[in-house]
């Protein structure tokens, strides 16, 4: 890259002559041009090194990048004016030659980047259309949302063709955008107008982590009729740190179409609870136990340690959380909690300084026809838990209970 730029610099220097001296330099300015033209290159290449156009990946080249560009180009161009006034006075110099050679080199310097950029992320927008580079296993895809995660979705499935999914146009409900264009896929229309535009389109990707319950049934609602399966982002309390990611693209489940209201709670406070700390979680492969994990994640305890009686279930949630938070120790422990001595072994083994018990049954039609196998799970084996717990010394116990406790008909 730094051969490339030195040629680029020297050609829109002696360009710069040409253009303006129409083709034909005179013999009175020849001298001024080869007198000054390393060390004019040089300084050029001084700032290029100075602002760091050399410490980017080429594939990832950004906005960033380009202003960066600028800059150097830009404070290059007035160190040669400055130079040439001081030792010169310009005496034999056209003051045009410096404008059209910061103006050449701008350009040079910021367009072999784009043009990287662009041939190495192999975007499958108007760019490859012209060479009719289309892959065929693609699926033709919608996006729902044109914000900052229908961006980022759009940038990610771009730069990876292997996913096979190319983005076709967005739907998004805010009229200021709708008739743009973000990366060169158009905003078609409102999510509502889904059954009137004119795309084909082979699936529905919902690219909004922060909608309510009630927002996500309304797109569900809208998509149904299409008749196209549709798939969506995680909420945002289940994504790590706020990063999206294509990994985590997954069906609509019932829990995002359900939803609750969001309720703001005293994070500091419960970093407080956790920093540090030995947390055990009964029941962590369940719905509410594995929610408990990725939150209980995000506050940097010593240690976790998972317990569920389902092997399956026990090694996804496991799996997740060693893979969202690598520097925290994640256990994980097989075990009845109706049977004291394993139990025990647990306790022993991994000495908690927090439980949050979650491991009992809470489908109230279901323990009734089960009754004997609710009273071990949800009497004797808490009690198990409960006699460890006091055991152990452990500080906190938390009994998480559910809505079917409070209100069986639920």
């Amino acid at each position: 890259m730094l051969l490339l730029d030195i040629t680029l610099a020297t050609f829109a220097y002696g360009l710069s002559y040409l253009i303006r001296f129409e083709g034909e330099i005179p013999p009175e300015n020849l001298p001024a041009l080869r007198n000054t033209i390393v060390w004019v290159v040089a300084v050029k290449v001084f700032f290029f090194f100075y602002f760091n156009l050399y410490r980017g990946m080429w594939r990832y080249t950004s906005i960033v990048d380009f202003i960066n560009v600028i800059k150097a180009v830009t404070i290059s161009s007035i160190s040669i004016i400055l130079i040439i006034l001081f030792f010169y006075g310009f005496f034999g110099f056209p003051r045009s030659v410096f404008i059209l050679d910061f103006l050449l080199t701008l350009f040079f310097i910021a367009g072999i980047r784009l043009g990287i950029r662009i041939y190495l992320s192999r975007k499958q927008t108007a760019f490859l259309s012209v060479f009719g580079k289309k892959d065929r296993k693609a699926k033709r895809t919608l996006l729902i949302g044109a914000g900052n995660t229908g961006e980022h979705i759009l940038r990610e499935l771009m730069d990876n063709p292997a996913i096979h999914m190319l983005p076709v146009g967005f739907l998004d409900d805010d009229r200021a955008k709708l008739g743009q264009e973000i990366h060169g896929v158009p905003v078609l229309g409102r999510i509502d107008q889904i059954e009137e535009i004119d795309v084909d389109y082979d699936e529905i990707l919902i690219c909004a982590p922060s909608a309510t319950g009630a927002q996500m049934r309304r797109i569900v609602e809208i998509c149904e009729p299409s008749g196209k399966p549709f798939k969506t982002m995680p909420p945002l309390g289940e994504l790590i740190d706020g990063r999206v990611s294509l990994k985590l693209i997954r069906e609509v489940s019932m829990t995002d179409i359900i939803g609750r209201e969001e309720v703001r709670l005293d994070e500091e406070e419960i970093k407080k609870y956790l920093l540090g700390k030995r947390v055990l979680i009964t029941g962590a492969g369940g719905s509410i136990g594995s929610e408990l994990v990725r939150q209980i994640s995000r506050f940097k305890p010593q240690a976790v340690a998972l317990l569920d009686f389902s092997e399956y279930n026990l090694y996804q949630v496991a799996m997740e959380c060693r893979g969202r938070s690598k520097e925290i120790e994640v256990e994980a422990y097989l075990a009845d909690l109706g049977d004291r001595r394993p139990t025990r072994r647990v306790f022993e083994h991994f000495r908690p300084n927090v439980i949050f018990h979650t491991a009992a049954y809470k489908h109230v039609p279901m323990q009734e026809l089960n009754p004997w196998e609710a009273v071990y799970n949800n009497v004797l084996a808490m009690k198990n838990v409960i006699a460890c717990s006091i055991d152990a010394g452990v500080d906190k116990f938390v009994l998480v209970s559910s809505d079917k406790a409070v209100r069986p008909t639920n």
